[in-house]
Order: structure tokens, then C-alpha cells, then sequence
């Protein structure tokens, strides 16, 4: 059984009984995976239960199921998130009004700086994890443009050559039947001096058989490190991915790509992201197999997207190296309006110079 999504994104805020609360992201790990559930009520199972804690007077005896993870859980936690929150209505000014929450922000204050250079220092020696949290689709809504494969196979042979990758057949949306896809994904992190992006992306088989994202050509609003070729040339995006009454345009015009598209929000229903497409982001790979990683929350898992088949989408210009091995007039898009927490990892698996061994 899979774990109900609303199960999961209770793992958003952890709340102490103070009210204090710890920030949770996390990857496909807590939200994609099969679980055992256990009939604690079966005769001749292996379930036993005691509970001696303070709460055996508010619950039933015995739990009704017992539902048990299989695979070890990657998890993003923020502690004490909130410390600094107005709805925990205690006064900053005054320590004797809440002398525990001054004494863990004194705590916080004092530990976390050493704590983020340890960090720091670990990632630099390629040893560590360097994590960054950012938003996307605050300002700027989130596109994807999903374009049907005649033959998935071809294009990664092509690309890459025969038997590099392996094509994966993913459902875009909840309930939807897998298929192939070439997607063009417009969107913009929150503070990132590259601006808006756009990326041409499918979908693969990682090296442990889940589905990860294969990044075939990137563009940014502004000029911009990329891992194929270091610093890429500036598209003309920003100023050309925008809504206007209800209809989002898209045009990005770069050295080898002219896109221009757009779709009426009035024709789309809303259909929540399937859990395999939301894996497939967990790890975004360039052709030359640098990787970043990233964990979501439940709005990513939870909200609605707005979804449009043809009837929605109408592509006016499209000029990239793609076109012969995609359906155009069967085209899908989603689009999030609403803002979603991504924490990242960027170029995951490369270790930086300093972890690089010396030279003979």
C-alpha cells in the first residue's frame, strides 16, 4: 500500500506541546513508496502493543493498523522553526514572560552558527551535504508543456547513444495512464540572479530503477552557471512568461530554440500532480550526469495544478531540435499559480576541488 498523501504532509510541522515546531521537507522516499500495513487484529499475528506513557487514558487499548516504512527515509528538518512567530504570543521584549522560549532561542543563537560553518566546511571538502532552501511560482507562475514521444527510445539514442538511458513512462497527474514526454519547464526560484528558467526535460530510469529527470537543454532569463556549459547565454524569457486575464503566455527565443505558446486557465481542471512525475524531480540530471537534488512539502504533493489538453494550449511558434520526435497537437500543460518550499542540493554527486585527490 502507498502511504495516503495527507498522512505525509502531516510531516510539514512537527509541533512540541509548547507549540514550538520543527520544519519538514522531503523526497519520494516518505511520499512514493510501498508500505506493510499489519492487521493488528488477526488471529496469530506477530503484532504485540504495550503502552505505559501518559496518553494510554485518551486512546483506544490497542492501535487499530500498524503501517511500517520498508525503505530508509531522506527528511529535510528545519528545528524550532518558529521560534521567532507572532501566534506564539509571548513576548520577545520581556524574557520573564517565557523564559523557556528565551532560553531556546539563546540556545539557537548560540549552536546553529557553528553548526551551519561545520556545514559549510563539510560541503567545501565535498564531504557534506550544502542544502539551500528557495520558493518557486511566487511571483512567477510555474509551466510544464508536456509533448508526447513518438518513440522515447530514438531521442535518447540519439542524444546519447544506444543503451546510455532508459526511457521511463511516467503519469503526469493523479490517475492518469503512463506515458512518454518531452516537457518544456518554465519557472523561477525566488531570489535567483539567474531569473526565470526554462528547461527541456524527460524522464529516465535512475541507477536504482526510480524515475529521475534528464535535463536536455537549459535557458535562464540572465546569464547563468550551468553544469554542460558553464555559464549560458541570456534567453529572452522573463519579460515574455507572464498572465495576462487568465491566459499564461510563454515565449522564449535563444540561439537554438523559438517558443511561443500559451494557455487559457479557463479551459484547464485542476488534477493534482502524479506521486512517479513528483519523484522524477527529485534528481535532475544534466547529460553529463551532474545531478541536483531537491525535497518538496505538501503543496508541491497536495495542491491542484492547472491542467489543459489542446483545447487549453495553443502553440503558435516552435523551432527547437526537438520537433521530429514530438507530438505537438497532443500536448498537455500543467501550471501552479500557488507557491511551493523546494530545498536544494545543487550538483549533488560532484565533489568540489578541495575533496579532489593531490597530485602525484
Amino acid at each position: 500500500m502507498l502511504f495516503d498523501r495527507e498522512f505525509v504532509v502531516s510531516n510539514d510541522y512537527i509541533f512540541w506541546g509548547n507549540g514550538v515546531a520543527d520544519r519538514g521537507l522531503y523526497n519520494s522516499s516518505v511520499f512514493n513508496r510501498e508500505g506493510v500495513l499489519v492487521d493488528t487484529t488477526a488471529t496469530g499475528t506477530q503484532f504485540s502493543f504495550t503502552d505505559n506513557t501518559g496518553w494510554a487514558s485518551y486512546v483506544n487499548a490497542e492501535p487499530v493498523n500498524a503501517v511500517v516504512y520498508l525503505n530508509p527515509l531522506e527528511i529535510v528538518i528545519s528545528p524550532w522553526w518558529n521560534l521567532d512567530e507572532s501566534y506564539l504570543d509571548i513576548i520577545l521584549e520581556d524574557p520573564a514572560a517565557n523564559p523557556t522560549r528565551t532560553a531556546l532561542i539563546n540556545f539557537k543563537n548560540g549552536f546553529y552558527p557553528n553548526l551551519v560553518k561545520g556545514n559549510a566546511q563539510s560541503a567545501i571538502r565535498g564531504e557534506g551535504l550544502a542544502l539551500s532552501s528557495t520558493t518557486v511560482a511566487d511571483s512567477v507562475p510555474t509551466a510544464s508543456y508536456h509533448f508526447p514521444l513518438f518513440d522515447a527510445s530514438v531521442l535518447l539514442n540519439d542524444i546519447a547513444g544506444p543503451g546510455v538511458y532508459t526511457p521511463l513512462a511516467i503519469e503526469l497527474f493523479d490517475g492518469e495512464t503512463a506515458g512518454y514526454y518531452l516537457t518544456l519547464s518554465v519557472y523561477q526560484r525566488e531570489g535567483d540572479p539567474c531569473g526565470t528558467r526554462a528547461e527541456w526535460v524527460t524522464y529516465v530510469e535512475g541507477t536504482d530503477g526510480r524515475p529521475e529527470t534528464l535535463r536536455l537543454d537549459s535557458f535562464a532569463a540572465e546569464p547563468c552557471l550551468d553544469p554542460v556549459s558553464l555559464i549560458t547565454v541570456a534567453a529572452n524569457i522573463s519579460q515574455t512568461h507572464n498572465l495576462v486575464s487568465n491566459t499564461l503566455q510563454t515565449q522564449i527565443t535563444s540561439p537554438f530554440t523559438r517558443f511561443e505558446g500559451s494557455v487559457n486557465l479557463n479551459l484547464t481542471n485542476g488534477a493534482q500532480a502524479g506521486l512517479n512525475w513528483l519523484e522524477s524531480g527529485d534528481q535532475s540530471c544534466s547529460l553529463n550526469d551532474i545531478c541536483d537534488e531537491f525535497y518538496i512539502d505538501g503543496q508541491l504533493l497536495m495542491e491542484d495544478a492547472n491542467v489543459g489538453d489542446i483545447s487549453a494550449v495553443n502553440i503558435v511558434t516552435m523551432t527547437t531540435p526537438w520537433d521530429s520526435y514530438i507530438d505537438t497537437g497532443a500536448v498537455r500543460a500543467g501550471v501552479r499559480l500557488t507557491p511551493a518550499i523546494q530545498a536544494m542540493n545543487p550538483w549533488r554527486n560532484m565533489r568540489s576541488f578541495a575533496a579532489q585527490a593531490p597530485a602525484p
